[in-house]
């Protein structure tokens, strides 16, 4: 720069006689003004980035605090591993009050939790974790026995991750203490078999005594009253469930996306933080995507807005699998609107139709039909899966898919519909409902 003294690099080397004495000096001088003005700019910079990095530190662990005060008031313990290494990079507060075990030593140890899985439920939890780190996302149920020697039942789901390369570097899960509603689920099934006792002695009262007309039908009655109970409270039950996932889940995983965002926004350079944050990110819009479907299937909203036959379409798309059956939909005649109850019923039935069929049919085609006639709107669901047997009095409530079977002959009858299903060992199931329009 003009009047800015420059800056100088002097050589100097002399020149000797034989005898070692100075002939003449040589001296080079060399500006090396610009040189050194690129270093002070550096400098600067260095600063600069030094001051910033900082910032960005400050504020990536003003939101870890953030992100464990969310974890520590959440129930599902969470963790989070290193592939390569076997340990744990992070496990959430809430697994000493699922394991009833210190964090330190699960830290220390990360498969001491083994110690406390029942041992016929050990083989199952080995194979899930193989399928983790084999690439493969696993879920499994399975029992731990506590120091008192009480149980309780786990559901623990399990994820890889992947670099950009395609290699595991870390899998991730989530577990959760569900042992109230297996509880639940095993009364259910005690009140299962006590319902096919009670109508298995009803066929027994029926052959000997034909004159106990009356005492069938206030048994007939009874459950039906019990089979209106058990639809309304699934209905309430999945609207509660869907609304705590969108309005209490969905918001707290919204705002930790906002704030990985606005962290991943403060990184200018790529660099290991910058990837973990954008690894966070697809977990955390992963988990979202699962909330809507999941709250999408409990409480389907689409079914006020846009009317039943958008609302199947949008079913059967969501439920469409790869290597699934190939799924099929038809509709023709039928109104946008039919009633708030005939629609849910319709869409109810087809849903848990469709759940069974992908269960337990093995089914390359499905196909669901959907018609209005004069007086009728006709309802098909038809599979060339595997079938199954039915006895001579409906012996089939020791299994879900049996229990769904009665839920759905119940929605039908409730719109003053009429439910039939047809089915044969190794000729697919058939399913027809008719419900009338006025």
């Amino acid at each position: 720069m003009e009047g800015t003294p420059p800056w100088l690099r002097a050589d100097i080397e002399a020149d000797r006689d034989k005898d070692g004495a100075v002939i003449q000096w040589r001296i080079v001088l060399m500006d090396i003004t610009e040189p050194k003005r690129l270093e002070t700019d550096l400098a600067r910079k260095c600063d600069a980035l030094e001051l910033r990095l900082r910032k960005c530190t400050s504020r990536l662990e003003e939101l870890e605090k953030r992100l464990r005060l969310i974890l520590d008031t959440l129930e599902d313990a969470f963790w989070v591993r290193n592939a390569e290494n076997g340990r744990l990079i992070f496990v959430s507060p809430a697994f000493e009050k699922i394991w009833d075990r210190p964090l330190k030593q699960l830290l220390e140890d990360p498969d001491s939790f083994l110690d406390s899985i029942h041992p016929e439920d050990r083989d199952l939890v080995q194979t899930a974790r193989e399928k983790t780190f084999q690439g493969l996302a696993a879920a499994v149920e399975y029992r731990i026995l506590l120091s008192d020697g009480s149980v309780r039942w786990i559901r623990a789901r399990g994820y890889p991750v992947r670099d950009d390369n395609g290699r595991i570097v870390m899998t991730v899960g989530t577990a959760r203490e569900v042992t109230a509603s297996k509880q639940a689920e095993i009364e259910m099934k005690r009140l299962n078999e006590n319902l096919r006792a009670e109508i298995e002695q009803r066929r027994r009262i029926e052959e000997e005594l034909k004159t106990h007309r009356k005492e069938i039908l206030q048994e007939n009655t009874r459950r039906k009253s019990l089979s209106i109970r058990l639809v309304d409270l699934l209905e309430r039950d999945r609207r509660e469930i869907a609304s705590a996932l969108h309005d209490d889940l969905g918001m707290i995983l919204t705002s930790t996306s906002m704030e990985l965002e606005s962290l991943k926004d403060g990184l200018d350079d790529e660099g290991p933080m910058l990837e973990r944050i954008r690894g966070a990110q697809a977990r955390v819009k992963e988990a979202m995507e699962y909330v809507r479907n999941v709250s999408r299937r409990l409480r389907p909203d689409v079914l006020d807005h846009l009317g039943l036959a958008a609302a199947l379409a949008n079913l059967v798309d969501s439920m469409k699998t790869d290597g699934g059956p190939r799924l099929h939909l038809f509709i023709k005649g039928v109104p946008k609107r039919l009633g708030a109850d005939k629609q849910l019923t319709v869409y109810r039935i087809v849903q848990e139709a469709l759940t069974n069929t992908l269960k337990h049919a093995k089914a390359t085609n499905v196909f669901v039909n959907l018609v209005k006639t004069d007086s009728t709107i006709l309802l098909t669901i038809e599979d060339d899966g595997i079938g199954f047997q039915i006895g001579p009095e409906l012996q089939m409530f020791a299994d879900r898919r049996s229990l769904g079977i009665v839920i759905m002959e119940e929605r039908a009858r409730q719109v003053k519909g009429t439910f039939q299903l047809e089915t044969r060992i190794g000729k697919g199931t058939h399913v027809l409902v008719e419900i009338p329009l006025d």
